[in-house]
């Protein structure tokens, strides 16, 4: 069971926030009728506390050991549920672990998020970033914006999003909305990276395949069709495609497919790729084994390619993998959506304060990070402790 630190301090609260306005507008109506001494003296007093709630030093655990840390908005609390329990829970709108924010995509209590630009000035027209932006922050600045900020410069149009979870193999076939028809786009190449398996030094392994014919039977494919072409370990190309065809006529489960002999094997067999199917209908899905990983939208041209020698300069998704509308939707060019790595050099995180308005199942919430750090004692910085903001806000 993931665990959340219970270090995490909230300064305030929703509701107790909405009563401490509440106070101080009493406060200030009475105020009509003080002589003018008491008037000089309430103009010279501290700052009115800021209107919105701060989460300070929220743990995400270490690198090694990462926990999620799951946070209501609508009540101001952390819920303590595991991740398997997350997916059900209707409980919480914003998750962290480590360096990525989640948002529940559960249908009841579906979050979704607007980026409202504030954050742009901390890039360049080419979407780099501006070092002394990060470095420098103006932050009682950037803190009285956030203050300010009431939702009403919000389009009426405006889109909100929430996160996705994709397939590495989307779009190996073409739908057609008008005629509801399914086929086949042999256009779209996906290329498998797998290993042997040895515990040490094992050797990796690449596939490139296509879908180059499907069957279609109403929801579902009676037989499917794919050009494999491999890259053993230690070369540096594909060798000649092959085209297997694979029926899913009386199937009761999956299918599997091991690129590398490149036939349709048994569940017991070495595979990379499986298709569900029952009753004799596969549905329209390839997945990928666990721990194996796609490249999606490489090209035909890719044969003569060091798969190894530039893996590392490609992006790799496992079977189902997250679109976090956080990092999609926020300032452009953004590696996380609230923050950059390694600003001048090093191994830092430096936060962008991009305020983004949150949409949860009861309201809208201005929110904000602020620091993914917290400070120990003997003056150094320990990783994963989230800080950040936010507050309800009305829309147009």
């Amino acid at each position: 069971m993931n665990s959340v630190s219970n270090s995490i301090k909230t300064l305030s609260k929703t509701a107790p926030l909405n009563i401490a306005i509440t106070s101080a507008l009493l406060i200030l109506t009475g105020c009509g009728s003080s002589n003018s001494s008491t008037e000089k003296a309430s103009s010279s007093s501290a700052p009115a506390a800021p209107t919105y709630a701060t989460v300070s030093e929220l743990s995400t655990g270490s690198r090694s050991e990462p926990v999620t840390a799951y946070y209501d908005l609508d009540t101001g609390t952390i819920v303590d549920i595991t991740e398997e329990e997350a997916a059900t829970n209707t409980k919480w709108d914003i998750a962290f672990n480590r360096t990525k924010v989640y948002l529940n995509m559960h249908a009841d209590a579906e979050a979704t998020l607007y980026y409202t630009g504030n954050a742009d000035s901390f890039y360049d027209e080419d979407g780099d970033t501006i070092a002394d932006m990060f470095t420098m922050p103006d932050e009682d600045a950037i803190s009285a914006d956030f203050e300010a900020f009431d939702g009403s410069t919000v389009p009426t149009d405006a889109v909100f999003n929430g996160d996705l979870v994709e397939s590495a193999t989307n779009g190996f076939y073409n739908y057609d909305f008008m005629t509801h028809t399914v086929t086949a786009n042999a256009e779209a190449y996906f290329v498998v990276r797998s290993d042997d398996g040895a515990k040490e030094n094992p050797v990796e392994s690449f596939a490139k395949f296509s879908v180059t014919n499907l069957t279609q039977d109403g929801f579902g494919m009676t037989d499917i069709t794919l050009s494999i072409s491999t890259q053993a370990g230690g070369e540096t190309a594909f060798d000649a495609a092959e085209e297997i065809f694979v029926s899913a006529a009386d199937c009761t489960g999956p299918l599997f497919i091991d690129v590398d002999s490149k036939s349709a094997v048994s569940e017991s067999e070495d595979w990379e790729l499986s298709i569900p199917c029952a009753d004799g209908l596969a549905d329209f899905a390839i997945n990928l084994a666990d721990g194996d990983t796609a490249l999606f939208g490489a090209s035909a041209e890719i044969d003569a390619v060091d798969m190894a020698g530039n893996q590392a300069y490609e992006t790799w998704y496992t079977s189902d993998y997250s679109i976090l509308a956080l990092k999609e939707y926020g300032p452009a060019g953004s590696g996380y959506g609230w923050g950059e790595y390694g600003i001048e050099g090093g191994h830092t995180l430096w936060p962008n304060f991009a305020t983004f308005v949150i949409n949860t199942a009861t309201a809208n919430y201005k929110f904000q990070i602020t620091s993914y750090y917290r400070l120990l004692e003997d003056e150094t910085t320990q990783s994963g402790y989230y800080s950040f903001r936010f507050a309800p806000v009305s829309l147009p």
